[in-house]
Parts: structure tokens; C-alpha cells; sequence
């Protein structure tokens, strides 16, 4: 059986009520604010304004992973 995706690093994401943060495998980031955007296709992630939100999502999914166990080879400091 095979398993989708099985030999790439995942993307890693952290929810709020509001907003979806995501971590890409490439490092490339992703967020959302669901209230104003439920479809997700508008990216926050590049937007000067959003830049404090994005930053704390990250740090706050850096500390979870940081005590989760991730996959094997998976260096999550080289994203922070």
C-alpha cells in the first residue's frame, strides 16, 4: 500500500478561533483569517501588517514542536 506523500516533510499548522498558520516543508509560511477569508485565498504571511501575528504563530509552533515528536530527519530548528 502506498502512502501519500510518505518520503516528503510535512507542513506543520497552528490553529486560533480566527486564524490558520502554516509551516511549509520548504519553509515558505501560510495564514488565515477565517472570519474575513474562510476559503483561505488570501495568504497574510507576506503582508507588513500581519507581520507580528505570523511571527508569534511561528513561535508558538516552533515551542510545540520543539516538544512533539516529529518525523525522523526532520530538523524543525532549521525553520525557526
Amino acid at each position: 500500500m502506498a502512502i501519500r506523500d510518505a518520503d516528503e516533510t510535512p507542513h506543520f499548522s497552528i490553529c486560533s478561533d480566527q486564524y490558520r498558520y502554516t509551516l511549509c516543508s520548504n519553509g515558505e509560511e501560510e495564514c488565515y483569517d477565517h472570519t474575513a477569508d474562510p476559503h483561505e485565498w488570501t495568504n497574510l504571511a507576506t503582508s507588513e501588517e500581519h507581520t507580528t501575528l505570523k511571527n508569534e504563530f511561528r513561535e508558538e509552533l516552533m515551542a510545540l514542536l520543539r516538544k512533539s515528536k516529529v518525523p525522523e530527519g526532520y530538523d524543525a530548528q532549521k525553520l525557526a
